[in-house]
């Protein structure tokens, strides 16, 4: 498994807000449709940002310490882990951004101030999940090369 590249996660960002903004645009241009998003998406993506920035800071401690206690079935599980969080988070931020935008270019009511502001933070917290689960995957990556002597 290869480490995950910076431009790769921007671009899925971009693309996911591309898409997302587009539609959002398209669907209240032609049906006088908002998409809305749950608070509650706010809250599980806050969640669990701040639980793998815990798993992070746990992993940290037991690959570079001195003890090493990580074995490596459980530097790949979290590996995966940090991947999966990495692209969920990318895709998630790069959709509340999307919608967002489209919702800044509408005009404003009481709704939409309220959608925006919960928008602004699911990207946010999107933004730290991406964040944490890259610092993870280079926490747990392994070097190419070993000098087994």
């Amino acid at each position: 498994m290869r480490p995950t590249k910076t431009r790769k996660i921007i671009f899925i960002a971009l693309f996911s807000a591309w898409l997302a903004g587009v539609l959002s645009f398209v669907l209240y241009q032609q049906m006088q449709v908002f998409i809305e998003f749950p608070i509650n998406l706010l809250i599980v993506t806050f969640s669990l940002a701040l639980t793998i920035a815990i798993w992070t800071l746990l992993a940290r401690k037991r690959v570079i310490g001195p003890a090493r206690t990580f074995t490596p079935i459980q530097s790949a599980r979290t590996a995966v882990l940090a991947l999966a969080g990495s692209h969920s988070g990318a895709i998630l931020a790069g959709i509340s951004i999307g919608v967002l935008v489209s919702y800044l270019m509408t005009p404003p009511t009481e709704a939409n101030q309220d959608r925006i502001q919960i928008l602004a933070g699911t990207a946010l917290s999107a933004l730290a999940l991406t964040a944490v689960s890259v610092w993870l995957e280079r926490i747990c990556s392994v070097p190419d090369k070993r000098d087994d002597k």
